[in-house]
């Protein structure tokens, strides 16, 4: 393999706020010189066309596409189409920097405790394509197991699960996770006389049925920046 074929290959991690189309947004979280990962709680046709747009070092890039891999709630992988020779200059630039940068802070981690396994992965795919590492657990009894051995600086945890409204009580008393942020995504609305009762420490309480994975993220990064 020749150097070129190695360097259009690397992929590195990014975050970069992108648009789409100049009437979309998004979330760049990784580049190569073939493509990019876009988060996005929008709807794009895979093979759909795209113009993926954003700014570096004070230029600003717009690389058409086409979507590939297309999840909903989560986002699409677009391939690049057709890039001129100073698009693939400036592409190198943004690969080198990052690459070099080496900035990026070890990833926080964040349990996410649900026993709905499908809406689970989805919300644990966004956090992690952000560059969080996403710990899960079906159960409190298994949410404490993984704490043990693994500490977390957020949990979200549905109450409605077997325990669930006993949870952060469990969770408070290991030494290592006193000082966790507690993050509710119930699967139901909580009646107020719990919310006193059991937690009163949380820092949100969200409903599934109103928070795409896009914004438990945003929600986690208030807490935790990336």
């Amino acid at each position: 393999m020749t150097g070129a074929e190695k360097r259009k290959q690397q992929r590195v991690r990014i975050r970069k706020d992108v648009r789409i189309n100049n009437d979309g947004s998004g979330r760049g979280t990784c580049i190569s010189e073939s493509g990019m990962f876009v988060l996005t709680g929008q709807d794009y046709q895979e093979n759909g066309k795209v113009v993926i747009s954003f700014s570096f070092d004070r230029e600003l890039l717009s690389m058409p596409g086409i979507v590939r891999h297309f999840d909903a709630d989560v986002g699409f992988g677009v391939m690049f189409v057709n890039p001129t020779d100073e698009q693939r200059a400036l592409l190198r630039q943004v690969i080198h920097a990052e690459a070099a940068a080496g900035r990026h802070p070890a990833r926080a981690n964040v349990l996410l405790v649900d026993d709905n396994v499908i809406k689970r992965k989805k919300y644990a795919k966004v956090l992690l394509k952000s560059g969080y590492t996403v710990l899960e657990a079906d159960n409190d009894i298994q949410a404490i197991e993984l704490l043990e051995t693994r500490p977390a600086q957020a949990v979200v945890f549905d109450p409605f699960i077997q325990n669930g409204f006993h949870l952060l009580r469990k969770i408070r008393m290991l030494p290592e996770c006193r000082t966790i942020i507690p993050i509710v995504l119930a699967s139901k609305a909580v009646p107020e006389d719990k919310k006193r009762m059991y937690l009163s420490a949380v820092k949100d309480v969200l409903l599934k049925m109103t928070t795409p994975p896009l914004r438990l993220q945003q929600i986690i990064e208030k807490h935790l920046p990336l």
